[in-house]
């Protein structure tokens, strides 16, 4: 029995016994975040750049809605437990093109909603169902079986190359692998403002660079070299999870157990000292380490 399919038979068990929604009057929001119903909120960034919340799922995932002047981008699209689309909708009338970060369920939930779907090259690699721009994501990929949810049909339009950049009209973004946190990861990156979506690569508190299938020490170095090359001092740092997990994940409770980071953002100091800490501490391939980072930040590798 390989490891994958023991974590495959333990974990939902184990999630299962945990609350997955919160109800509204007992789920926390930022000072700045504004609830659009009883599920989703916004999170304005700038005028067209919105952080779209969903703080009642215990994962408290942040898709990104990034708007130029002829077209708009959706960056992940959540657990897809509320359809994202009509937020979507209320907040732009531009034609939608919709990018993910990396195929966890919850980061691909609504992907069917949208008829305009960019790839990355690096995001067809590892996978075999594949044909006439159709992919149906390995389970590897998704991990979907975590939490019951459903296999995903993506159609896709386009495949973009590393470093390849994106015309909204006005609003550049540049397409960045990413891998680490899962090899099939990406970034997008707009220089005029400076600002790097992320996705789970990093998040404030622990970055697990191991058990997960997909995760990779290696690539996360690779990564880091990649980001830091095309970035520019000043970028703050965007990401899809503001908060380090809770320990006990059998807790029935788990979502009001959770300790939430107090912002979204990280700033680019963070990325220089991950950089930092990579070319001090190599690969091991004996037993898992949990080192410190900086003030904020910890690693498992």
């Amino acid at each position: 029995m390989s490891i994958y399919t023991k974590i495959y038979d333990i974990l939902p068990k184990l999630l299962s016994k945990r609350s997955k929604i919160s109800p509204k009057s007992t789920t926390f929001i930022y000072d700045d975040e504004i609830w659009f119903d009883d599920y989703f909120t916004l999170k304005h960034i700038d005028k067209t750049t919105i952080a779209i919340g969903e703080p009642r799922y215990w994962q408290r995932n942040y898709s990104y809605l990034i708007i130029g002047d002829t077209q708009a981008l959706l960056f992940d699209s959540g657990i897809g437990i509320q359809d994202i689309s009509a937020v979507v909708q209320a907040l732009t009338d531009l034609p939608i093109i919709h990018m993910i970060s990396h195929y966890h369920y919850d980061h691909i939930g609504n992907i069917d909603k949208f008829k305009t779907i960019y790839l990355s090259q690096n995001q067809l690699l590892l996978q075999q169902n594949v044909l006439d721009n159709t992919i149906y994501p390995s389970l590897k990929s998704t991990l979907r079986i975590l939490e019951g949810q459903p296999s995903k049909q993506i159609k896709f339009s386009k495949v973009l190359e590393n470093q390849q950049f994106i015309n909204l009209g006005n609003r550049q973004l540049q397409s960045l692998y990413s891998p680490g946190h899962h090899s099939e990861s990406i970034s997008l990156y707009d220089p005029q403002r400076r600002q790097l979506f992320v996705g789970d690569f990093l998040m404030k508190g622990t970055l697990y660079i191991k058990f997960l299938p997909l995760s990779d020490y290696s690539e996360f170095k690779w990564a880091t070299f990649n980001l830091l090359n095309n970035t520019q001092s000043g970028t703050t740092i965007y990401t899809a999870h503001p908060f380090e997990l809770a320990h006990e994940l059998n807790n029935p409770y788990y979502t009001g157990g959770i300790t939430f980071a107090d912002h979204l953002e990280l700033s680019y100091k963070d990325l220089i000292d991950i950089n930092m800490f990579i070319n001090q501490h190599p690969s091991s391939n004996s037993m898992s380490k949990k080192m410190v980072i900086n003030d904020h930040l910890n690693i498992v590798f």
